[in-house]
């Protein structure tokens, strides 16, 4: 067993007067699966016009996610933060208030054990506007 398994997700959050999050857990942080993320995005907000507060990952800046959002344009639009800037990512909050309540000093005997209970902790901030502005309180 490896010790320093981990696991992946995205957690985009939709800040404003009507606050959403959505979750990801991909196999990998690749062009594909930032697109894929992007499709269900266009889903979930479809007719409105979605702004991305972007980390400056590698995936996100591909010339395949560059063409999406170009031809999305209308619909979409990528903003670079400044690089090593977590406090302006209202995903880091998310994650921070996570980490915190779910698996910070706790032992799972797997990575599947782990992902679930994160899977649980996401669905249930995703479901619950007041504990998704409790987690991104820091950002005010």
């Amino acid at each position: 067993m490896s010790w320093r398994k981990s696991v992946q997700f995205m957690v985009p959050v939709a800040v404003g007067t009507n606050l959403k999050s959505h979750f990801r857990f991909p196999v990998n942080f690749n062009a594909d699966s930032f697109l894929a993320l992007l499709k269900q995005l266009f889903c979930l907000f479809w007719g409105r016009m979605i702004h991305l507060l972007d980390d400056n990952g590698d995936c996100h800046k591909g010339s395949e996610v560059m063409q999406r959002v170009e031809k999305n344009s209308g619909r979409t639009e990528l903003h670079f933060g400044p690089p090593y800037s977590p406090d302006l990512n209202a995903a880091e909050c998310v994650w921070k208030a996570t980490r915190g309540k779910t698996t910070l000093n706790r032992f799972f005997p797997t990575v599947d054990h782990r992902r679930a209970k994160l899977f649980r902790r996401f669905d249930r901030v995703q479901g619950n506007p007041a504990s998704l502005r409790n987690a991104l309180a820091s950002l005010t």
